[in-house]
């Protein structure tokens, strides 16, 4: 009688033991989706605040590249574009890419007759004076002794203070500025005719001498006419 009552007695307290052991399980179950929860709530929370401060930082990206309008991608596009088409309208001919090169410009056109410089511009507005005036710098600077010409281009605006096809000689070297050269790419050829003119023999042409020079401006404005 006795060890039958301590085997009930024993069954029991396993009933109550597994009962106590559910309800544990459950409690921790419930434990456990509630943290879960909550710290999902609070990724969630700090997800939409890094959300929130990323698309701030991306208006504000995108408010400086309208602001500066991306002039380096803008100015490195132009020079990208105008770099391809110079080797299509002059395919045997060395042209040299000197835009990381200080005061060499963007480009060098070599051949046996024409050691030119380049300098390309991509302004939606005129190019300012100042830039004008740093390319006389860069002309007059030792470092371009070598050169013998140049050509300034504005891809899509004008010049400020030059008309297209104008020409000049800056540093005993004769210059072409070309405007709104995107849609009239055929001028390039034109424009480096007039220098090949320009530097033909010194019994032809002394660059000195002003109305030789000034036959050859005559000459560049008719070509562009």
């Amino acid at each position: 009688q006795e060890i039958e009552n301590l085997q009930k007695s024993n069954n029991e307290l396993q009933t109550k033991l597994i009962c106590n052991h559910s309800d544990l399980e459950e409690k921790y179950d419930n434990k456990l989706k509630n943290t879960k929860m909550e710290y999902e709530s609070k990724i969630d929370k700090i997800e939409e605040k890094y959300e929130e401060r990323l698309d701030l930082e991306r208006k504000k990206n995108v408010e400086n590249v309208i602001r500066n309008q991306n002039s380096f991608m803008v100015g490195q596009d132009g020079e990208d574009w105008l770099f391809i088409n110079l080797n299509l309208l002059f395919p045997n001919k060395d042209i040299t890419d000197t835009s990381k090169i200080p005061c060499r410009g963007d480009f060098i056109f070599h051949d046996e007759e024409i050691n030119m410089t380049i300098e390309t511009k991509n302004y939606s507005k005129n190019v300012p004076k100042a830039e004008v005036d740093l390319f006389y710098d860069h002309l007059k600077d030792p470092i371009n002794n070598d050169l013998n010409c140049a050509l300034f281009i504005s891809k899509k605006s004008g010049i400020a203070n030059k008309s297209d096809f104008e020409f000049e000689i800056v540093n005993n070297k004769p210059i072409i500025y070309l405007t709104h050269i995107q849609d009239k790419l055929y001028h390039i050829p034109i424009a480096v005719k007039i220098l090949r003119l320009a530097l033909l023999d010194e019994k032809f042409i002394n660059l000195n001498e002003k109305e030789k020079v000034n036959s050859l401006q005559f000459l560049s404005k008719q070509i562009k006419d």
